[in-house]
Parts: C-alpha cells; structure tokens; sequence
C-alpha cells in the first residue's frame, strides 16, 4: 500500500515487480514516472487518484495481466506505450478532459474491445490501437476527432450515450418471489453487467439473477448497481414492500390470537 504522504512515484519504481497483483495509487501522488509498473506480470487492476494528471510513457507497458484501470478525472495525456502489450486488458473508459493519447499507447492489447475515447481528445499518437483485437469499437461523440480516427484506421466507429438504469417500486406477497427487471441504456454493442443488494435481506433477499424473495413484513430498498465493458458504472433505488395477503393476515390474527389464549 502505497502512503498517502507520497506525492510521486519514480522512474521505473516497480518495474519488474511480479507478485504484485492490485495498485491503488492515493490522491496525493500527482506524478508517475516512465515505466513506473513496468512489466508487473501479475498486476491485474490499478486505481489512480484523483491528484494524477497524466499518465507517463511505459508505465504499465507488458502488464500482462492487467485487467481493469480505473482513470482519475483530472487526467490530462496518456503517454507513448503507457498499455502497451496489456493482453488481458478488454474494456477501457478514458475520462473526459484527456487530450491526448500517445504513440502505442494500446499497442498489442490484443483482447481489447472497447474504449470509450471523450470528445476532448484531439490528438492520437501513432500505433495507439494497432494489433488491438479485431473487434475493437471506439466510442465518442459524433463528429470528435476519434471518429475521424477510426474511419481513417478502419476502426469499428459507435455514437457514445450515456450508461443509465432504472427501477420501479415493488410490492411483494409474503412468501412470494419476483424477478426484478432494471431497465438499461448503454451504447450499441456496449456490454454490461448487472448487480443486486439489499438493504435488508431479512425482509426481501435478492440474488444474483434479481429474484426477490418477501421473507418478513416490512420495507427494503434493492440497489441495482451497473457496470459497462469500459468501467461506467451507474446505480439506481427502488422501495420493495412486503406486505400479507388477506389470508395471512386472518392465519397470523389467528395463531397470535391463540398464542396469547394458550399463553394467559
């Protein structure tokens, strides 16, 4: 774990760092050095803080392993071969207000098929998509520069939307079970995946499939939590109510009734 108290990280601080598998960097770094994760075989997810500005060249060139990074939204530039060679990598998110991307910057990311690129980006480096997979689709504003990018690249160009879901009030028979159906919008050929809790599972429990299940008399709120294939993630609320049938209501008079006769 790296301390709040450091404020950057140096050239090629972890490079070669095989058993490390999770970075978080603190908010209190605002500068990484070039090839600052260098070939960190095992590194499968890094989250950068919110003092980070720009990402230098290299930096996690060759992490193989590496599978999901979440981007800080003051980030400026991503450097020349800063993913280069992140085979495991498939989904990336690029916040807005990054301008530029440099040369292989996703050079070799083989398994990469989908990057969500804002319409702030105005330059793109040489090679930064080259020997992506081949069903790479780049996501931005009609008429941005990755647009041009794409078409000039023969790159699979879609219009970006925002990810959003919903969901309605529910009441639930005691006893009884409901799948809970999130209505969600994502861009075209943008998967997602979907996840459920609730508040209390002693009154409606909920799996991971949205079945609900009222097992006690009472209100719970179920959050419904999305995440697209480029690390969007979106959340929506809803009130679920369990409540007795009439004939539960007449057998619980009835048996609370005769507990109190047996217990006087």
């Amino acid at each position: 774990m790296i301390a709040n108290s450091v404020s950057s990280i140096g050239q090629a601080a972890f490079t070669d760092c095989d058993a490390l598998t999770d970075v978080t960097i603190p908010d209190s770094i605002t500068s990484l050095g070039r090839m600052a994760f260098y070939c960190c075989d095992s590194l499968e997810r890094v989250t950068l803080g919110s003092g980070l500005t720009s990402i230098a060249g290299y930096a996690f060139e060759a992490c193989v392993d590496l599978k999901s990074v979440t981007f800080p939204k003051a980030l400026g530039s991503i450097g020349e071969r800063a993913f280069r060679g992140c085979h495991a990598l498939t989904g990336v998110g690029i916040p807005d207000g990054v301008t530029s991307i440099g040369d292989y910057a996703f050079q070799y990311c083989d398994k990469l098929t989908r990057v969500r690129v804002p319409g702030s980006v105005t330059s793109i480096g040489n090679g930064a998509f080259q020997n992506c997979s081949g069903d790479l689709i780049l996501y931005s504003d009609r008429g941005a520069f990755a647009e041009k990018y794409a078409n000039d690249h023969h790159i699979t160009f879609a219009p970006d939307v925002a990810v959003t879901v919903g969901v309605n009030d529910m009441t639930l028979k005691w006893k009884s079970k409901a799948v809970l159906e999130p209505t969600v919008t994502t861009p075209e050929g943008m998967g997602y995946t979907v996840a459920f809790s609730s508040s209390d599972p002693g009154v409606v429990s909920i799996d991971e499939n949205g079945e609900m299940t009222g097992l006690k008399k009472g209100t719970a709120t179920v959050t419904v939590t999305v995440t697209d294939d480029v690390n969007r993630t979106v959340t929506d609320s809803c009130k679920i109510t369990v409540r007795y049938t009439v004939l539960q209501w007449i057998i619980v008079y009835l048996l609370c009734g005769w507990i109190w006769y047996k217990a006087s």
